[in-house]
């Protein structure tokens, strides 16, 4: 596990309560202006937390109006992103991406469609 994904209506608001409330340690936020997002990024152990405050149009945005707050993803780290998706793709996995893009901290991610993962949204990220 690299990272979950957590969309927050308020950034400042979210981080009140993992920061400051549980005390996870804060690393900083930056804007992803191809996800029109912010994103706070914590520590818990090895494990980020990634609060994505929807900043515009864009799938978060939706995400936020659909279903409301919540746990939006979790990602799974790879080193080989582009040689993963050909492996999924050759075993006929369902894609959402199927080209690496570009995430947050210069990662490059690939999203799977739910309807093979149980309805539990999964990225693949390469640090």
């Amino acid at each position: 596990m690299h990272h979950i994904g957590i969309v927050v209506r308020n950034l400042e608001q979210a981080l009140l309560f993992y920061r400051d409330v549980l005390g996870l340690p804060f690393e900083g936020i930056e804007h992803h202006s191809g996800a029109n997002v912010d994103i706070a990024f914590l520590r818990s152990g090895e494990t980020l937390i990634e609060l994505l405050e929807p900043k515009g149009e864009g799938s978060f945005r939706d995400f936020l109006e659909i279903k409301g707050e919540g746990l939006h993803y979790i990602a799974l780290r790879v080193e080989d992103i582009a040689g993963t998706l050909e492996i999924l793709k050759a075993n006929n996995a369902p894609l959402l991406d199927q080209s690496p893009r570009d995430g947050g901290r210069g990662s490059k991610i690939a999203f799977l469609d739910t309807v093979s993962t149980s309805d539990v949204s999964i990225e693949l990220v390469q640090p």
